[in-house]
């Protein structure tokens, strides 16, 4: 009697049981039991565009990229990941802390709904479905080629190029990157760090920092647009995401160059330049190219140089001092005691890089210094 009761108990759970559900249906929806993750979201909104419904009248369609970039009415914008059902759009070339568009996605990823970059304006769209994707995709002899890349194509283009850094919260921020693997990030706030960079693939690199002095750790993974011009990828923790872009080549000495260095110059007449039309690697070029005078209340025959690699030193007649600097802005620099990466002194050059004036490490005493231009015989 037992044994039949057990036979019969067997039969019914196996007739009302379902099977084991499967990860996937054969259209590639979800299971709907399990949780979408963030790999769930670029793989399923890099697949179709999508209808995009704003203020303006007219159908339009915005397309997502593999690389980061989305398209929509002509304009591109940058597109990173905050969670496995939501995404910002910032306007490529705007800083990462400006104005963004926010999306947020159906569990299935069929619609989406958001508000645009004025933070007023409602925004909506749906995916399109294989017959509109085709009609709106390129005619197949338009097609783009399939990539051919290999990690020497990558090396050529990123060694020697700086590209944007950009996270939630963050300014200015680059990295560069040299041919012997390693490489440095610039910092708008806090001081600079090294790293290495190894290949893994034809567009993806390892960034690895291991940086005691300034407690900076982790691994980053980046991956490259096929044109090496975008990436994306995850920070040193692993987890949030960063982007940045090429920056525009040809941009070092856009501004004047000085004049050739005589005694008649010694006195440096200002440079009219009301709107200064300078970048970054104006004023690397220019700080690194002479050295200058530390100048404040009850000090003489002081100077500070300033090395390429981000480091100078600070001289006068008693034993000098070391330290770190980096760029702030065009115009400014921050200097970090090698002693002390805490208190900074920052200083704010003229146009034409020949003084400056700021305060001090603890930012209670002005200095000033001019540019040391030798005499000519």
């Amino acid at each position: 009697m037992k044994r039949t009761l057990v036979f019969l108990i067997l039969a019914v759970c196996g007739a009302t049981l379902p099977a084991q559900l499967p990860i996937t249906s054969g259209t590639g929806a979800r299971n709907p039991l399990l949780e979408n993750t963030t790999d769930d979201l670029r793989a399923a909104i890099t697949l179709y565009s999508y209808t995009w419904k704003d203020a303006t009248p007219g159908a339009e369609t915005i397309q997502f990229k593999s690389d980061g970039i989305a398209t929509v009415k002509n304009e591109r914008f940058r597109w990173h990941v905050i969670n496995s059902q939501e995404i910002d759009l910032i306007k490529a070339g705007e800083e990462a802390g400006g104005p963004r568009i926010h999306l947020k996605f159906s569990k299935d990823y069929a619609t989406y709904s958001g508000v645009d970059a004025d933070g007023v304006h409602t925004l909506g769209g749906s995916r399109l479905s294989p017959d509109r994707q085709a009609a709106a995709s390129p005619s197949p002899g338009a097609a783009i080629k399939p990539n051919t890349n290999t990690t020497a194509d990558l090396n050529k283009n990123l060694i020697g190029n700086d590209y944007s850094w950009e996270r939630e919260g963050t300014s200015y921020e680059h990295i560069k990157f040299n041919a012997d693997g390693t490489g440095r990030h610039i910092d708008s706030i806090k001081p600079d760090w090294e790293f290495r960079w190894r290949a893994t693939s034809a567009q993806e690199i390892e960034i690895t920092v291991d940086d005691d002095q300034f407690n900076v750790k982790g691994k980053a993974i980046l991956k490259f647009s096929d044109d090496y011009s975008t990436y994306t990828g995850t920070d040193l923790d692993g987890v949030r995401p960063v982007h940045g872009s090429r920056e525009a080549e040809g941009t070092a000495g856009a501004s004047p160059s000085p004049a050739p260095a005589t005694a008649a110059h010694a006195t440096h007449p200002a440079k009219p330049n009301p709107f200064s039309t300078n970048t970054t690697e104006d004023l690397k070029k220019a700080i690194v190219a002479h050295g200058y005078t530390w100048e404040h209340e009850g000090t003489s025959n002081e100077f500070i140089k300033f090395n390429a690699d981000g480091t100078g030193r600070h001289g006068k007649n008693d034993p000098d001092w070391a330290f770190h600097w980096r760029v702030k802005s065009p115009q400014e620099v921050e200097i970090y005691l090698e002693s002390d990466s805490q208190n900074a002194a920052t200083i704010k050059f003229n146009d034409d890089y020949t003084t400056y004036t700021g305060t001090d490490f603890y930012g209670t005493r002005t200095i000033k210094g001019r540019q040391i231009i030798p005499q000519t015989p």
